[in-house]
């Protein structure tokens, strides 16, 4: 049985029942896919189709299609040697893009695109290693909707993990929001990382005194209670 980390478990479980075919974007070693692959073993009754592997790199691209050769597959996958900011993400199926390990730059490049094929019964789930703040902003401004977001710790680094869509149950807030309900030691420590981190970018650009002041009150909201 394939293992993965907690990060991509994480990924994975966020993915909802209902999608019919998963884009492993910017797929790198294509675990994700792959553990939804064998999730369909174990499980019959999942409604999944289809799991498209997508990565410009081609050395990445045909690593994973030898490792499916001579191996029983339950569903279709497709493999795509393609550059995720101009793939053409059109189909009949409810989808779910995954754009998790890279950075918020790269990732609005994708997910501008994504968008001129995104249907109202589409999820998308994005985790990004940096310029989350930045990324967030840029989702709000697209007035995509949240409907679920979490905090991963691994490895000692921290990983804010965002399921979104046109049909969200909240709008998307810049530091998030229900990613502090639950205010266990994890989320102390990131928020405490993050009030240190924009205080010194707060020191040379006033644009950051204002996410510093929202990631300070939430502080002093868990503070007193």
């Amino acid at each position: 049985m394939l293992k993965i980390s907690k990060r991509l478990q994480s990924i994975v479980n966020l993915i909802p029942e209902s999608e019919e075919t998963v884009w492993d974007i910017c797929c790198d070693h294509g675990h994700i896919g792959k553990s939804l692959i064998n999730r369909i073993h174990q499980h019959k009754t999942s409604e999944l189709k289809e799991v498209i592997f997508l990565d410009v790199v081609p050395g990445i691209m045909n690593k994973i299609n030898e490792s499916f050769k001579d191996t029983d597959i339950p569903i279709k996958i497709s493999i795509l040697t393609s550059d995720a900011r101009t793939q053409n993400y059109k189909n009949n199926s409810i989808n779910c893009f995954i754009v998790a390990g890279i950075g918020g730059d790269l990732c609005i490049e994708i997910v501008n695109q994504i968008f001129n094929f995104l249907s109202d019964h589409d999820y998308v789930i994005i985790s990004v290693h940096k310029n989350t703040v930045k990324t967030r902003q840029h989702l709000k401004k697209m007035e995509l909707r949240l409907y679920k977001e979490i905090l991963v710790k691994e490895n000692s680094k921290y990983y804010e993990m965002l399921l979104i869509g046109k049909r969200g149950d909240s709008e998307i807030c810049e530091i998030g929001e229900e990613l502090w309900e639950k205010f266990e030691q994890d989320h102390s420590d990131y928020l405490t990382e993050q009030i240190s981190f924009y205080e010194k970018k707060a020191e040379y650009r006033t644009e950051f005194k204002n996410i510093l002041q929202k990631y300070k009150k939430i502080k002093h909201k868990n503070l007193k209670s």
